[in-house]
């Protein structure tokens, strides 16, 4: 059609809008769905960071070997699975009966039964609503794959990735939801992948190889074409559109504006290889993208954005029970020390006039007394005070003989 601009995809299919564009490319580059029984395979720079989908597989195994951005993987029965670093998290639902290794930030597996995942985390791997779950540690292997952690900002580590059950409460699911794998049984199922044209053997940055020294990845097998003058004035185009938008930055060290075939929010800083693509984030709409992964991104989104609003509400609550707690302390320990000093100011002032009565007794009992001392011995004691277990009746009689007695031999001790 005469002044219509056309752009050519890598398989040769023409577009003159990039909606119909878009959407083929995301079909056939950066989704795997609806197939059975086949060995599905991209290699090192067939993705780039770009998001990638697997929907309805069955009986497939499953081999994305490059860094992606994102992973949403949906309706998989008998699969196994190998996705190679990812830089954001990985949302997994309705899985059955599948293997799955995996290295990303992190991890969300919904509805899903009967899976054993090798995973490398950073923030963990969080489980709602499922049973028998096995977790254990990242156990793939293939040359360049420590090259592909750094670029999606993994540090690994030996630790196995922590468990986050949601639904622990729910009496409905068979038990156990989780269970927690050996190293000794992830070591035992290694998976080793060897690339065609890679410089080394394959690598395990969570499990390192002392001996052999990391490579880069392999080139690509079916790098990007290069852009062709069509595509450079659609592109320029589109680079207004985008500033003015101001939605996304441009990759610095690339001409090609990026897109994101998941939402408008995704800001994956590599443009999308195997393609002459005529991007244009700001004219992206949602009628532009596979049904259910709008609705996938976009109900993740609305959860973290509530559970985060949820932790907010939960730390103001519970700072406020704290100032209030310590509030009420510290008027309880002032009450307690006014009380403490109260009592001892009272027992004080008590015992000291209890000791002048005592001393004012006394010396009225002496100025009273007669010269027998034994009259003043008697007044000191209490002669009917209870016995402590002693017979003290003749000394009590006694000392009330001698009192009484007017012998004065008595009172001077002689005989």
């Amino acid at each position: 059609m005469e002044g219509v601009q056309e752009v050519t995809a890598p398989d040769g299919s023409q577009f003159t809008d990039l909606k119909s564009y878009r959407k083929h490319i995301f079909n056939n580059y950066f989704c795997f769905k609806g197939k059975t029984g086949e060995k599905l395979e991209k290699f090192p720079g067939e993705v780039d960071g770009q998001d990638f989908h697997l929907s309805d597989l069955t009986d497939c195994e499953v081999l994305v070997l490059d860094n992606l951005d994102r992973a949403v993987v949906s309706g998989l029965k008998r699969c196994k699975i190998f996705i190679g670093p990812c830089m954001e998290s990985v949302v997994m639902r309705n899985l059955q009966d599948c293997e799955i290794t995996i290295a990303c930030k992190e991890l969300r597996l919904n509805d899903s039964s009967n899976c054993t995942i090798h995973a490398f985390t950073t923030m963990g791997v969080f489980l709602e609503t499922c049973h028998g779950i096995k977790v254990g540690k990242f156990n793939g292997a293939y040359s360049g794959l420590t090259y592909q952690f750094q670029a999606a900002k993994l540090s690994p580590s030996s630790d196995i990735p922590k468990v986050t059950d949601f639904s622990i409460k729910d009496e409905s699911l068979p038990l156990p939801h989780f269970e927690l794998l050996p190293d000794e049984i992830t070591l035992a199922n290694n998976w080793d992948v060897e690339l065609h044209g890679s410089t080394g053997p394959p690598e395990n940055p969570v499990f390192p190889d002392v001996t052999v020294e990391p490579q880069p990845p392999p080139p690509p097998i079916n790098p990007p074409p290069e852009m062709n003058p069509v595509f450079a004035d659609l592109q320029t185009q589109n680079q207004v559109e985008n500033e003015t938008a101001e939605t996304m930055e441009a990759p610095a060290d690339n001409d090609v504006a990026e897109y994101d075939f998941i939402d408008e929010a995704n800001t994956s800083p590599n443009p999308i290889p195997n393609a002459e693509i005529p991007l244009n984030p700001a004219a992206s709409t949602q009628e532009e993208i596979p049904n259910g992964i709008v609705e996938e991104s976009s109900a993740l989104a609305e959860w973290k954005k509530k559970f985060e609003e949820l932790c907010q509400q939960k730390d103001k609550s519970n700072e406020e029970k704290r100032n209030q707690m310590r509030e009420e302390a510290d008027e309880e320990l002032e009450a307690h020390y006014e009380q403490r000093t109260n009592t001892s100011a009272a027992r004080f002032s008590s015992n000291r006039e209890q000791e002048k009565e005592l001393l004012k007794d006394i010396q009225d009992k002496l100025d009273a007394s007669t010269g027998n001392p034994w009259e003043r011995t008697m007044s000191l004691i209490d002669i009917q005070a209870e016995a402590d277990g002693a017979d003290k009746t003749r000394m009590r009689n006694l000392l009330i003989q001698l009192k009484s007695s007017s012998n004065p031999a008595l009172f001077n001790g002689s005989d």
